[in-house]
């Protein structure tokens, strides 16, 4: 214990009760997130597989704190937000929402949809990145469901969105929904679909909760205390 507290000193200028503290909110948070999928979601596959897991990353969109889901969305969660901090950089405002599901910006497979909201310490800075993944019952393209076995390339499997604001600065854009609800052969898609902003919005919150009541600069130091501690147990195990 005695190494653990020097190096959390040293590498996070943070101790380590409250770092576990705040990595422990966070993960609550996530849980919550998953859970108000489960509970609002319109067709069993969201609300009844649980194939869902929930996340939050930090500005440059490491990993810093998941639910219990499906462990491939770990990755699959960080990859499609860093392409999104890449294409949207300082456009990125309070109340965005945006989606995201195409494999060739690090997302799993079709189905698997990625929606993820910022938020913003009180100086306006990126503080962290609310995540939610589910799988949904269709993507469009040839055949129904999402697979194609005969698909020679990834058109045919149904349609990609590399990084979509669903919500913009807190408005929902009805052109976006009636591009993904045109792509879609579910009557309940969209209803998942908001399901999922809906959750994202609710991990936003208490987000910027633990913020007011910790500090951003707390949360920070937790992230990196918790990326050090995880590296370490690694390496020694």
């Amino acid at each position: 214990m005695i190494g653990v507290t020097t190096m959390t000193t040293l590498d996070a200028g943070i101790d380590q009760i409250t770092a576990e503290v705040v990595r422990s909110a966070m993960e609550t948070v996530c849980f919550e997130m998953a859970t108000h999928v489960s509970r609002t979601a319109t067709t069993p596959i969201l609300n009844q597989s649980n194939e869902r897991n929930a996340t939050i990353l930090d500005a440059s969109g490491r990993l810093a704190a998941l639910s219990v889901g499906i462990p491939q969305f770990m990755l699959s969660s960080t990859l499609p937000v860093q392409y999104a901090l890449e294409l949207f950089g300082p456009d990125l405002v309070p109340g965005d929402v945006i989606v995201a599901n195409d494999p060739y910006h690090g997302g799993g497979h079709l189905p698997d949809f990625n929606i993820f909201a910022p938020v913003f310490d009180d100086a306006g800075e990126l503080l962290l990145i609310a995540s939610i993944q589910c799988h949904h019952g269709d993507t469009g393209g040839a055949m129904a469901g999402g697979y194609n076995v005969f698909a020679k390339d990834i058109w045919s499997e149904g349609t990609r969105y590399p990084a979509l604001k669903i919500i913009d600065g807190g408005k929902e854009r009805q052109d976006v929904v009636a591009l993904m609800r045109a792509n879609n052969r579910l009557p309940g898609f969209i209803g998942d679909l908001r399901s999922q902003v809906s959750a994202a919005q609710l991990g936003v919150s208490r987000l910027q909760d633990i913020a007011t009541l910790h500090g951003a600069d707390a949360i920070r130091a937790t992230v990196e205390w918790s990326i050090n501690e995880t590296r370490r147990r690694m390496q020694a195990e």
